[in-house]
């Protein structure tokens, strides 16, 4: 009778024990900036104080973000070419050394494999593990292939970069290629995917034109937008720095622009392409735009200021000026309509959604990556002196340093 009652014991027990570990698992952010639409927003809402839960170095500057699987595992990549896997406490769990520097973020298939590409034109997939599953190697007869932002993975599991050789590469799970999209120019920015499967790349088009095609899951083009933004006085540039973002809500393409002249926030149709506004500024804009649930634009400039504009009006909501003369970084808008952007000036802001500041927090080196946001409300960035932190205490904030 007691060896009954403590088999149901203990049966009853491991449902519990299950339920528990079930309840701790978390949903992961697989992405730059969150989703495959690089829409750059979340529901999540963080209400933690600035303080730090810990800072761990990693082996060179950290100019992508993080990413993080279902059981708060965090994974980052360096210039010096390293992959790093972190759990949520900040212990390191493996490096994986890549043949080249890496300037993007890794990102993470349905089966947490861990995708991400370097200078030398590599794709790698790595399992949660650190071990190597495939190499998917470019070779495009000696042109510059170089991976200089995030792959992306689509809604049936196929993997997609883009190069510096001017193609869009689609892989298979299994490392194979499936085809390749030529653009004829240099591609530099991270490919986004809408819920259909269509692939959206932007670059260079003809050598003085902004370029945005829209590709199906065939490789075949849907649509091809490009503007003419003048030639540029120095080789190997582009009209974009970081990957366009996508409003499915809204049916909206958004892509920050730059050219001689300064940069331009481009709005485009997502059915046919069709420009809808284009938004002038005299400063370059390398900041990948978000969209927050009210249909709010978020981007930062080269003139350190983060802009925010009504998406369907095109009018200036605020600007807000931080303490660094520019912003590469993208930003996130959580729940709350808060935003998160990282500055030159080595701080990490939340702007509130009136525009004001609600606390900086200085990390002491410049920032371009964009915060992850786990189910508790803690944050997760790298900086480019190479540590990855995480915020989140409850003590009182830190001083803000004097504003320029």
């Amino acid at each position: 009778m007691r060896n009954t009652r403590d088999r149901k014991f203990l049966f009853g027990f491991g449902i519990m024990l299950s339920f528990a570990v079930a309840a701790m698992a978390g949903e992961p952010w697989p992405n730059f900036r969150c989703d495959m639409q690089h829409s750059g927003r979340t529901t999540r809402v963080s209400r933690v104080r600035p303080t730090v839960n810990w800072s761990v170095p990693t082996s060179g500057s950290i100019a992508g973000s993080p990413v993080m699987d279902a059981d708060g595992n965090l994974y980052v990549a360096t210039a010096t070419g390293r992959v790093s896997a972190f759990d949520r406490a900040g212990k390191r769990l493996w490096d994986f050394s890549t043949l080249g520097g890496i300037f993007g973020s890794p990102t993470l298939g349905p089966d947490s494999t861990i995708y991400v590409g370097d200078l030398t034109g590599v794709l790698y997939a790595l399992s949660p593990k650190g071990s190597v599953r495939w190499l998917y190697r470019i070779d495009n007869g000696g042109k510059d292939a170089r991976i200089v932002q995030a792959p992306a993975v689509g809604p049936n599991g196929t993997i997609y970069a883009s190069s510096w050789d001017g193609h869009v590469h689609a892989v298979t799970p299994e490392g194979k290629r499936h085809w390749t999209f030529n653009s004829g120019r240099l591609l530099s920015a991270s490919p986004a995917i809408d819920s259909s499967g269509t692939i959206y790349v932007v670059g260079l088009y003809e050598d003085t034109d902004l370029g945005v095609w829209a590709l199906n899951p065939q490789g075949t083009q849907r649509w091809l937008f490009h503007r003419n933004m003048g030639s540029w006085p120095y080789p190997n540039e582009t009209h974009v720095k970081s990957s366009v973002c996508v409003d499915e809500v809204r049916g909206r393409i958004l892509v920050g622009a730059n050219c001689p002249l300064g940069g331009f926030l481009c709005c485009l149709n997502l059915r046919d392409g069709s420009p809808v506004r284009w938004v002038p500024f005299g400063s370059a804009i390398y900041s990948a735009p978000a969209v927050d649930s009210k249909g709010i634009v978020y981007f930062g400039a080269l003139d350190g200021c983060l802009y925010a504009y009504d998406l369907e009006s095109g009018k200036s909501k605020w600007r807000f000026k931080t303490g660094g003369d520019f912003i590469f970084g993208s930003p996130l808008a959580e729940g709350k309509s808060n935003v998160y952007v990282g500055s030159s000036d080595g701080c990490l802001y939340k702007i509130a959604a009136d525009g004001k500041e609600a606390w900086r927090f200085p990390a002491n080196a410049e920032i371009r990556s964009t915060p992850v946001i786990d189910e508790n409300g803690l944050l997760y960035f790298g900086s480019m002196n190479g540590r990855l932190f995480s915020l989140g205490g409850t003590a009182s904030a830190p001083q803000s340093p004097p504003r320029r």
